[in-house]
């Protein structure tokens, strides 16, 4: 069940979050762009824990969701606080060798930043590549 749970919480997010990278670049205002980077930095493990990340990794996400200036759209930030409080622990359990990556977060970060909406989305996509590939993974 974890592996369909996780398999299709990663379809969701890959429907909503390109789309909300690519309005938050659009309609972000700068304290919120500062935050998207901020939380991008603070994506790892080390040296606070999971805890520690899965809080940058919500603050990241939700303030993309902010971003793009559309209530319906920032009312998933519920919704992706629960899916990354599941698939960050259940991804490191079953694909321990695949790590969040910080990179691309910065990279969805930078995007956002410079206001290039094409870059956020293509960079968002990216980035949940990985996380497809994980599902796979648990699929098999």
């Amino acid at each position: 069940m974890a592996a369909r749970i996780y398999s299709e919480s990663t379809q969701l997010r890959d429907i909503a979050e390109p789309e909300a990278a690519a309005l938050s670049a659009l309609n972000a205002n700068a304290e919120q762009r500062q935050r998207i980077l901020d939380a991008a930095h603070m994506i790892s493990p080390e040296p606070y824990g999971i805890e520690a990340m899965i809080a940058a990794g919500f603050a990241f996400h939700s303030t993309i969701l902010e971003g793009t200036g559309n209530i319906m759209i920032s009312q998933l930030q519920g919704l992706i606080l629960a899916l990354l409080q599941f698939s960050y622990p259940t991804g490191a359990i079953n694909a321990p060798e695949e790590k969040v990556s910080k990179l691309k977060h910065i990279g969805v970060a930078e995007a956002i930043a410079e206001g290039n909406a094409t870059d956020a989305r293509t960079q968002m996509r990216s980035m949940l590549e990985q996380n497809l590939d994980i599902a796979d993974k648990l699929n098999t």
